[in-house]
């Protein structure tokens, strides 16, 4: 086991906002609260100290929540130690994907169980929970009903309607024989089939099947599942949610961040509504809307008036959802937390956040950058140092890395640049020797620009040749392009963690949290041996 590790600028695949974010650059400072480092979290820590979460109340629902799994020593004992002052959680959520859905999602998980252990040994004083919070009321069913598998979707298709998690997983069955028709024998395929069917199989609903299915993969690490669907926890936010609707609070407030991001060019990742609220029922999440007077529930015949709607709320707090933009605020509102750790997309949106927060009166977080990996096998490791492809270079264009490969294999000299360098150097001194005869200039200048045409020609036609020379050499750079980068996308993005599994076995995810390290702000390259 091996690991090299990248900027992420210097991968090429990450987006400015979140290139600037990890270089501390001051335009973003105003967005934030506390510096991304172990500094920011010592200040953190000193904040929360000053700040009441209901303790008693979260350990009490997340026992309700958890009851049913057979939860690890260490997992039991975070939840206990979470009634204590000196304990803080470090949190990251995510959608109820279907078998997990693309390699991030372990990676995310990985991430805050590391920064957990970072952090412990850096402040043994105090101690660190790491929360993974189920996205149970997201109703975009379309994007988690699905998972890549050897080059095929796996999807699940249902006529089930509202927030994912109350989803009756029964239909799953026919994903499940698929699944267990494509994968291999042996004992990486059975531990596979008997977990995908234990979790799908064996539960009433998609939250009940994810806490089961996130448990059973990161238990040992002490990782604690939270349900915001619960009617105990939304009772906190009836303050914050009866603002919401009377007084529009954080469309004002991100309406004033989004310009400021807008003036310095950054793209605003999440659009806030007049209320960032929605109506839930079972089969039906839908917006509440405020027009003429009358609270509305889109698609429904459900009407409030300002008095029905507050009442509503105060006798039934779990039937309003709040969305991206209001779900942090719920969060940080029920967790003792000091840091978020998201994607590229998630952070983007949070950005817009902190104004809405101050306002509400609630503690910002430490934005932290889950960490990004891409998993290399031994069989391509070969071929990678049989070719000397670098770190850097398997993140080049394709074309630009045949290329380079094959001049460095070749024995033809390519070496044109002298000859270039020479015609530029005559046309100087041409210029130069007739700088008063203008009307010479033109001729010069064409001259130059057919030399350079006639030089470039010469070398395509000499590359084009040699990659016909070198035809094994152009195919193992395409193979390994192709399968570090499917579909031309980051690895993470497209696989599934159940075909890495088949490669590597159990030693997938203590590898993967071994290997990285949450702070460093670094891409990791991770080189795996094949264990049978």
């Amino acid at each position: 086991m091996k690991a090299n590790y990248l900027k992420y600028k210097d991968t090429g695949r990450f987006s400015k906002i979140m290139i600037d974010y990890l270089e501390g650059t001051d335009e973003l400072k105003q967005f934030v609260e506390y510096e991304n480092s172990f500094d920011g979290f010592k200040e953190v820590i000193n904040s929360r100290n000053n700040i009441d979460v209901d303790r008693e109340l979260l350990v009490k629902q997340l026992v309700i929540q958890n009851s049913k799994l057979e939860l690890s020593e260490t997992s039991e004992n975070n939840i206990n130690i979470l009634k204590n002052k000196n304990t803080f959680t470090i949190t990251t959520g995510h959608q109820l994907n279907l078998f997990t859905g693309p390699l991030y999602y372990i990676y995310k998980t990985a991430s805050v169980i590391k920064l957990c252990t970072e952090l412990k040994q850096e402040f043994p004083e105090n101690n660190f929970v790491p929360v993974f919070w189920m996205a149970t009321e997201d109703h975009d069913f379309e994007e988690i009903n699905h998972f890549q598998f050897k080059g095929e979707k796996l999807e699940w298709i249902t006529d089930q309607k509202g927030a994912v998690g109350r989803m009756d997983v029964k239909e799953v069955q026919t994903v499940y024989e698929k699944f267990s028709s494509k994968i291999e024998e042996g004992i990486h395929a059975d531990f596979l089939k008997e977990l995908f069917s234990k979790t799908y199989l064996e539960h009433n609903n998609l939250a009940e099947a994810t806490r089961y299915l996130v448990n059973e993969l990161f238990g040992e690490y002490g990782i604690v599942l939270l349900d915001g669907d619960d009617r105990e926890l939304k009772k906190t936010m009836i303050p914050a949610f009866k603002r919401e609707l009377i007084e529009f609070v954080s469309d004002k407030n991100l309406s004033v961040t989004n310009n400021k991001l807008k003036g310095l060019n950054h793209k605003i990742q999440v659009q806030q509504r007049k209320i960032n609220l929605f109506y839930l029922e079972d089969n039906f999440r839908e917006r509440i809307v405020f027009d003429s007077g009358i609270y509305k529930v889109l698609n429904s015949e459900i009407e409030f008036t300002k008095e029905e709607i507050l009442l509503e709320l105060e006798n039934y707090p779990e039937k309003f959802s709040p969305n991206a933009i209001l779900r942090p605020l719920y969060e940080e509102q029920v967790l003792p937390n000091l840091a978020y750790v998201g994607g590229g997309g998630e952070l983007a949106y949070w950005f817009q956040l902190k104004g809405n927060f101050n306002d509400f009166g609630v503690s910002f977080p430490i934005l932290v950058l889950r960490n990004s990996l891409m998993l290399i096998n031994e069989r391509l490791n070969n071929i990678i140092e049989e070719l000397k492809i670098t770190c850097y270079d398997l993140f080049a264009d394709l074309h630009e890395l045949i290329k380079q490969k094959v001049i460095e294999n070749s024995n033809v000299d390519f070496d044109l640049l002298q000859e270039i360098e020479g015609i530029n150097k005559i046309l100087a001194s041409n210029l130069l020797e007739f700088e008063n005869e203008k009307f010479k200039h033109p001729t010069f200048k064409a001259q130059h620009k057919k030399q350079l045409n006639i030089i470039v020609k010469k070398q395509k036609k000499l590359l084009r040749a040699e990659k016909k020379n070198q035809p094994e050499l152009v195919a193992k750079i395409e193979l390994i392009k192709s399968e570090l980068f499917p579909e031309n996308g980051l690895q993470e993005r497209k696989l599934n963690f159940a075909e890495m599994y088949m490669e590597f076995g159990e030693i997938l995810i203590p590898s993967i949290i071994e290997k990285i390290s949450v702070l460093n702000n670094r891409f990791t390259i991770l080189r795996l041996n094949k264990i049978n």
